[in-house]
């Protein structure tokens, strides 16, 4: 019963990333031919190249997904397991505006974490919560200037001869 779960969440975070973001989102499906391990969930915005490893609340990632996961981010990939479809959303939004593929910065993930934040401008009002921390970070994001952006991505500016 575990995997049908599984495999309705897999459904609807893609379903969430392609309505969000657009971009090309699949689904790996597992067989004899495959090499064990590789992420249930690929994806691509604007050069960006994103995997994530789709989890129930209580499941957890066996050994060789966690290698999988370690190797596609070595390769330069935005690699992570995940169980929210919210959470998840986030984390592709900030990976989004803070990769060298975003210097465009996509106007979906920036809409996206305008949205989110003004959702959990509620959830600040209660002190408990970690949100606080997390919001503050991504407001310092959206308050740098191109120039600002263009120097923490390691961008230079060129000039053209005449």
């Amino acid at each position: 019963m575990v995997k049908k779960r599984e495999s309705r969440r897999q459904r609807r975070m893609r379903a969430a990333m392609e309505e969000t973001f657009g971009g090309k989102w699949w689904k790996v499906h597992g067989g004899p031919f495959q090499e064990k391990g590789i992420p249930d969930l690929n994806g691509c915005i604007d050069g960006l190249y994103i995997v994530i490893e789709v989890k129930e609340e209580d499941g957890t990632l066996s050994e060789i997904q966690e290698q999988r996961l370690r190797e596609f981010e070595e390769a330069g990939a935005i690699a992570f397991a995940e169980s929210s479809i919210k959470r998840a959303l986030t984390r592709v939004a900030e990976a989004i505006l803070v990769s060298k593929a975003g210097n465009s910065v996509c106007p979906r993930a920036r809409r996206f974490l305008s949205v989110s934040r003004a959702e959990s401008r509620e959830d600040l009002r209660n002190p408990g919560g970690n949100r606080a921390a997390k919001s503050s970070k991504l407001s310092v994001l959206d308050n740098r200037t191109k120039s600002q952006q263009d120097k923490h991505m390691g961008k230079t500016t060129r000039i053209k001869p005449a």
